[in-house]
């Protein structure tokens, strides 16, 4: 960092730490907004003052922290959005391209702890002073604006459609080289006005003198529609600059009213930031709450319930059993934020991914209301970038190549959120070539990945694109192919508690399927005793409980099945696995069946002793690395729980290796 340029003030820490937050904050929204002007560079004079605010509040905030490279960045960039606002430039697509590689800039010297990306400053500064100098003063290019109307010109449009009357949009075009455009253009608007009401024009007839514009609109409100004499009365309006008229009848759209009343309430609630230390403090306390309530209700099963005492004590369980209740679903929400917030950076990546490969993109959200842990939304990031990379590189054809199989020629990419039950679902579709079975066996073959006699189901084959360094792509770029990296995204979704499908149609699309829990670090777990240890499984995991006989296992080599038509289990003697021994009893086996993908696995345990809501807790790092478990937990008789990672856990057994 250049301390000639900055002064920060790190006396003052948690006014840096605000400072960093909002600013992320802001540098998110104005990139939301430069997407949205790219497509539609005609709402800029609805966005404009939003634009303004945030440069304005970055350029006050940063001098106060002492950044003074980056107030005086913003200072140009907030001149530059002041001269939009007043009517004097207009944002073509080259600024927006250079305000959108700016953003870039801006997290890159956040990341960089205001370091070497500091110095670009003063060249990004130079380049707004020279965007301003440049245009400062000159009118828009009118010929590229657009017919915005404003509020009460909406409502008026709207309420007029609904009284069954009719509105029009007039569109003139006139000789660019003619220098006698303003003559011809008012003579035409005094034209029109003697068929209808002139609600507004554009450009403004203040403005027309200036002779910047080759399009005249305008807006036309009428008791009746237009006969044909009448529009080809407007249509050839004799004067030698006026070359084409387009007239429109404008459809009625009731929801213009209830979006503009709206606008009048408050977009957002107000937030509070809260630190993550102090929200898992107070998930300590709540997990100390559910350890208390699980020892009363120990000592409730140990008394008399025909006692006065007892009959009291079973009240209050009931009421610490709703207010534990209460107050953990209200603590977990303070973790909890909507998942609109994690999918606001990835439409920048696909346009940039799109430019990059040539291609047009469009890409939707579904479900952004859905909520989500704010660590495991964290952690989602370079998983879902992957993914989308994937489908936009590797997915998605290019568009001629969507012509001529008749596909829309802009490719179609979809993630989706919902929820259920204790868990989020996401999913990622895209509408492109789809996985190509035939190639990823070949591919495996070679690389030794499978061996020429394995008979493998369409499943089996699509799971082999998880496999370490698997890939289907001919040239492996910057971006890679689908299936490059892949292993690396399934490890990440699995470390989650998370597990991912793929489901795909050649020549159709794919769909990649990510299922997480919502938190990690309350979970609802089926307890069960192995030798005298006691085991968690998390209840999502988990299919059923059943008790078999020991007749009924049948050993296949070193497996243990089990027969339920029309499905065969694997069975893991959890005993044996983790050498907690136990006796069996041959007429009496408890088995948990667990879910792994699409397949399911028995877990023979000593006891099943029902579910629980545990707080799980991180081993300690001196113990080493331990495989299969995922966590412990304190229970209210001072037990240690261990969770089992059931995904770990039966990985290696040879009938689901390669799921």
């Amino acid at each position: 960092m250049n301390g000639a340029q900055n002064s920060l003030d790190y006396h003052n820490p948690e006014l840096f730490a605000v400072f960093i937050s909002e600013t992320n904050e802001q540098i998110e929204k104005l990139v939301h907004i430069l997407l949205q002007l790219e497509q539609k560079p005609e709402q800029q004079a609805e966005y404009i003052h939003e634009m303004f605010r945030i440069a304005h509040n970055i350029k006050g905030s940063s001098g106060i922290v002492g950044l003074d490279d980056l107030k005086d960045t913003m200072h140009e960039v907030e001149n530059l959005f002041g001269l939009v606002r007043d009517g004097n430039y207009y944002l073509n697509e080259p600024v927006i391209d250079i305000l959108l590689q700016f953003t870039d800039v801006l997290n890159a010297y956040f990341k960089d702890d205001f370091g070497s990306a500091g110095s670009e400053l003063a060249s990004w500064k130079t380049k707004f002073q020279d965007l301003v100098s440049r245009q400062a003063g000159a009118s828009p290019p009118v010929e590229d604006a657009p017919l915005i109307l404003n509020k009460q010109e909406k409502l008026t449009v709207a309420y007029w459609q609904k009284e069954e009357k009719f509105v029009y949009g007039v569109e003139a075009d006139f000789d660019r080289q003619s220098p006698w455009r303003s003559p011809g253009a008012t003579a035409f608007i005094n034209h029109v006005r003697r068929y209808g009401r002139i609600l507004t024009i554009a450009p403004p007839l203040n403005q027309l003198a200036e002779e910047n514009f080759t399009s005249l609109k305008l807006v036309l409100l009428r008791e009746k529609p237009f006969s044909q004499e009448e529009e080809k009365e407007i249509s050839s309006f004799p004067t030698e600059e006026l070359q084409t008229v387009k007239i429109r009848l404008w459809t009625y759209r009731e929801e213009v009213v209830v979006k503009e009343k709206e606008k009048e309430k408050p977009v957002e609630p107000h937030t509070i930031r809260v630190e993550s230390e102090r929200i898992d403090q107070v998930i300590n306390q709540v997990g100390r709450l559910l350890t208390l309530k699980t020892a009363l209700y120990h000592l409730h099963q140990e008394g008399y319930r025909g006692k006065t005492t007892w009959q009291q004590l079973d009240k209050s369980l009931q009421e610490l059993d709703q207010v534990t209740g209460a107050l953990q679903d209200k603590t977990m929400e303070l973790r909890m934020i909507p998942v609109r917030r994690l999918f606001a950076r990835f439409p920048k990546i696909i346009r940039d991914i799109a430019r990059q490969n040539e291609k047009k993109v469009e890409l939707r959200f579904s479900g952004e209301d859905t909520e989500i842990d704010k660590q495991i939304a964290e952690e989602l990031v370079d998983p879902l970038t992957h993914l989308l990379r994937n489908s936009v590189d590797h997915g998605l054809e290019k568009n001629n190549e969507r012509g001529k199989m008749g596909k829309d020629s802009t490719g179609h990419i979809l993630v989706e959120a919902r929820q259920e039950g204790n868990h989020i679902v996401i999913n990622v579709t895209d509408d492109g070539r789809g996985l190509d079975l035939d190639k990823i066996k070949a591919k495996a073959l070679a690389a030794g990945i499978i061996s020429p006699e394995q008979n493998l189901s369409p499943e089996d084959l699509t799971g082999l694109i998880f496999a370490p360094g698997f890939s289907t792509a001919e040239q492996i770029n910057d971006i890679s192919g689908r299936g490059v990296g892949l292993d690396v995204v399934k490890d990440k979704i699995t470390r989650l508690k998370g597990d991912i499908d793929v489901e795909t149609k050649f020549q159709q699309g794919t769909t990649f399927t990510l299922k997480l829990p919502l938190t990690l670090a309350i979970i609802q777990a089926f307890m069960v005793k192995v030798g005298g240890q006691i085991f968690g499984l998390p209840v999502a995991d988990v299919a059923q409980s059943i008790v078999i006989k020991e007749n009924e296992i049948h050993d296949v080599g070193d497996r243990m099945l089990y027969y339920r038509y029309p499905e065969v289990i694997p069975l893991l003697d959890l005993g044996k696995r983790f050498r907690f021994p136990f006796k069996r009893d041959p007429e009496r086996l408890s088995v948990v069946i667990v879910n792994h993908r699409r397949r399911r696995v028995g877990m023979i345990v000593q006891e099943l002793l029902g579910l629980e809501e545990i707080m799980i807790k991180s081993l300690n790092k001196s113990l080493g690395e331990i495989t299969d478990i995922s966590g412990a937990s304190r229970l209210g008789n001072g037990q240690i729980a261990l969770i089992l990672d059931t995904a770990a856990l039966v990985q290696d057994m040879p009938e689901l290796k390669r799921d």
